[in-house]
């Protein structure tokens, strides 16, 4: 809400929402510098480093923690070529 309208789907707010953009020119102001610092902080670059850097924090916990998420018998034993073909 610090960098944009959110209401309710619901036409009275709405209007009312519109009614404060048209009308409180400093609060306009504000939110939009605010968008603008958003945009900022969350360029595709920044997002997409963002996101590898929760793999590798994943990865890392897997790492671990592995016995949490494989059954090391069952993977040695597994003939994965059977299974595909």
């Amino acid at each position: 809400n610090e960098n944009a309208w959110l209401v309710e789907p619901e036409g009275d707010k709405f209007a009312a929402a519109i009614t404060e953009v048209v009308s409180n020119s400093e609060l306009r102001e504000r939110k939009i510098t605010n968008a603008l610092a958003a945009a900022r902080e969350n360029t595709r670059e920044v997002s997409t480093d963002r996101l590898f850097a929760t793999y590798d924090k994943i990865f890392e916990h897997f790492k671990r923690n592995r016995e949490l998420f494989v059954d090391g018998d069952a993977a040695r034993n597994f003939d994965f070529v059977d299974k595909i073909l």
